[in-house]
């Protein structure tokens, strides 16, 4: 037997015994550590990878310093496009949601939103949305609108129109006006313009590399339960005057947004038929906002 080899030899003054037996039992030249090489290869092949998912605050980069971003979401006036830009309003009237609505901050004000959808592609058959952005309209810039104390209008509001009267020391009778929110909006890095001014987006560019995506808008309305869409331009006429109501996707449906990961920042661009250069960015004032106009469709 292989145990009968081994002699252990004492001497008086020997304070211990060694057994010169071996401690690892690979005895075929590492097969221990290659079967645990295989076992961790395995795992890793039949096991989700670890991705780094978390997301960072991009904030917008304008022309101006102070970083501002202005939205203008504008509601059709008519319901037969003119191609003219004049036909459309910031009111939120012409949706449906009347004066009294906003002053009294109604369920039909306060659960209506507007949603930007985020794709990869600007082709409308191949849409595949990366991500989404809600804006709640509570949060638009405030305008003056008259309180109607005409009981045959939508706007119609006694209590209102009474109140101011008897606030006015000068019996002037009106007219009297609201300080209520338009579908304007400006945001910032403080305060309440906080809400919408930064995009959450992944850090790290392993999961999603791309760094361009395609904005749309639409509008969920409360009030009437429809869900309005918009397009990036006033809506057309054809050379006759008819106007036009079938559109080319990426002509009308989007703006690019552009993040960098290098100082974590966005920027919006107009989009038209793949063209666009630095020149055309958008959003960094009231007269140069991210505009969107109200598609009518029969």
């Amino acid at each position: 037997m292989t145990v009968n080899r081994i002699r252990i030899k004492t001497k008086d003054s020997d304070k211990r015994v060694v057994i010169p037996i071996a401690q690892d039992f690979d005895e075929v030249l590492g097969k221990e550590q290659q079967l645990a090489l295989w076992d961790r290869d395995q795992i890793e092949r039949h096991t989700n990878p670890i991705l780094d998912f978390e997301t960072m605050r991009f904030s917008p980069a304008t022309i101006l310093p102070d970083n501002k971003i202005f939205y203008s979401l504008l509601f059709a006036t008519q319901t037969t496009p003119n191609g003219n830009a004049a036909m459309y309003s910031n009111d939120y009237s012409w949706a449906g949601i009347y004066y009294p609505d906003i002053n009294k901050r109604r369920d039909v004000f306060n659960k209506s939103f507007f949603k930007f959808d985020f794709y990869t592609f600007p082709f409308v058959t191949e849409l595949k949305i990366s991500f989404s952005v809600t804006m709640p309209i509570n949060n638009g810039l405030k305008v003056s609108r008259q309180i109607d104390n005409n009981p045959n209008s939508p706007n119609y509001d006694q209590f209102a129109w009474t109140r101011a009267l008897a606030e006015d020391d000068d019996f002037t009778m009106g007219p009297y006006y609201y300080d209520i929110e338009s579908s304007d909006f400006v945001f910032n890095s403080v305060g309440k313009g906080k809400e919408n001014y930064y995009i959450q987006w992944l850090k790290d560019d392993f999961v999603v590399p791309d760094k361009n995506f395609y904005m749309t808008c639409r509008f969920f309305n409360a009030a009437t339960g429809k869900v309005h869409r918009f397009i990036n331009k006033p809506q057309p006429i054809d050379g006759n005057g008819n106007p036009v109501y079938t559109l080319n996707g990426q002509d009308y449906f989007f703006y690019r947004i552009t993040f960098d990961r290098s100082n974590f920042t966005y920027k919006f661009r107009e989009y038209e038929q793949g063209l666009w250069s630095a020149a055309d960015i958008v959003g960094d004032s009231l007269g140069n906002s991210i505009k969107f106009y109200e598609y009518l469709n029969p």
